[in-house]
């Protein structure tokens, strides 16, 4: 949420022409796209791996 908002703000001075922006390096500009990207990623992984956990111990529980 908030990295969104970072980016909203900084696409938001980009329209507005402020040339800080347009100055700094293009991955420091695109750094809170690629962090929300990577937060996405880390809960689908975190999601995904509980739900394998849960879905192996339901599984081994069974089987006695």
């Amino acid at each position: 949420m908030l990295f969104a908002l970072a980016g909203i703000i900084l696409c938001g001075l980009k329209i507005a022409g402020v040339t800080i922006v347009a100055t700094w390096p293009w991955w420091l500009v695109t750094l809170p796209f690629w962090i929300g990207i990577a937060m996405f990623f880390a809960m689908l992984l975190i999601g995904g791996g509980l739900f394998a956990l849960a879905a192996a111990f339901i599984a081994w529980v069974d089987r006695k």
